[in-house]
Order: C-alpha cells, then structure tokens, then sequence
C-alpha cells in the first residue's frame, strides 16, 4: 500500500499543471477490470490521490464516479465497452484513469470515435505491447490519445527495447511520461 501511495504522489506532481488550470472541480471516471485487483489498486490509489490533491489546492474535492467495470459478464474473458457511451464527451475537465490493455482500447475507443474531451490518464507497473506481435494491444498506440502515461522508474532502467521504443514514439508528441 505504501508503494500505491508513492506512486500516486509521484504521479501527481506531473498532474500538478493541470490540477491547477482547471477552472471546476472535475468528475473522475474509473474504468476498470474488477477482476484484476493489482490495476483495481493503482486506479484507487491514483484516485484517492487526486482527490486529496484538490481538496488541498480548493477546498473542494472532485466528484469520483463508480468503477466502470468493462469486464464482461459473468467474469467472461470479453469486455463490455458499450457501457462507454454513458460517459460524457465534452467535459474538458473530465479525468478519465484506466489501466491493462483494456484500458488502453477503451481510451482508444473514447478518443478517436467519440471524440471525448477531458483528462486521460493510463497508469501500469510495466509496458504493455509485444513489439513482434502487430496484432497486440500497445501501449505506445495511447500517442496522443492519453494525455499522462503513468510508469514506474524501474520500468526504463532495465534494457527493454519496449522502453526505448516508447520513448521514441512518444517524442514530439501531446502526451506526457
């Protein structure tokens, strides 16, 4: 639990800028797996921290939302995403947190076929995406669709081509590291 609340501290000095350009108290969405508890934690701990950052800088705390659980029914291994069309689309000051590859679809979906304004935020332990498997979900295909991807250090100091390639894609680009 301590590593959870480190992580979100971390990750909160890089959502410091926006948290201070916004005008409202914003609406957090948590679109989750609940069958994967690991990601369940991050996303809550990214959550919690975010709302403690707004309580501290406002006076006021954001609205947090209920897991969207796009895992299918009946613990299927498919997702659910139809359940995305209730989340808003034009609330820039949206913040949207998801994690695992199915996160990565879902930001994917919300962006390109929605057009969905607000805050995307993607947190992981690791990089996601086998480089010599074109047809694998990838992190690096959140360019310019999440606004943070949120990595661990360790993640680039070992030697995982995954690591540089993400960091070449990710150059130039509107979303941060």
């Amino acid at each position: 639990m301590k590593m959870m609340k480190k992580f979100a501290l971390g990750m909160m000095t890089f959502l410091g800028v926006y948290v201070s350009s916004l005008t409202a108290a914003p609406v957090i969405y948590k679109l989750t797996d609940s069958s994967l508890g690991g990601e369940m934690d991050q996303i809550r701990g990214v959550t919690s921290a975010l709302v403690q950052k707004f309580k501290e800088e406002r006076q006021a705390a954001p609205v947090v939302t209920d897991d969207l659980d796009l895992k299918g029914k009946e613990g299927g291994s498919e997702y659910n995403f139809s359940s995305l069309t209730t989340l808003p689309r034009d609330n820039p000051e949206a913040i949207f947190i998801s994690s695992g590859t199915y996160g990565i679809r879902a930001f994917r979906m919300l962006r390109e076929s929605s057009q969905a304004k607000g805050i995307f935020v993607y947190v992981s332990h690791q990089i996601i995406g086998n480089e010599e498997d074109a047809s694998a979900v990838q992190l690096k295909s959140l360019v310019n669709i999440a606004t943070f991807i949120v990595l661990p250090h360790h993640v680039f100091e070992i030697s995982d081509p995954r690591a540089q390639a993400l960091k070449e894609a990710l150059d130039g680009s509107n979303t941060r590291l």
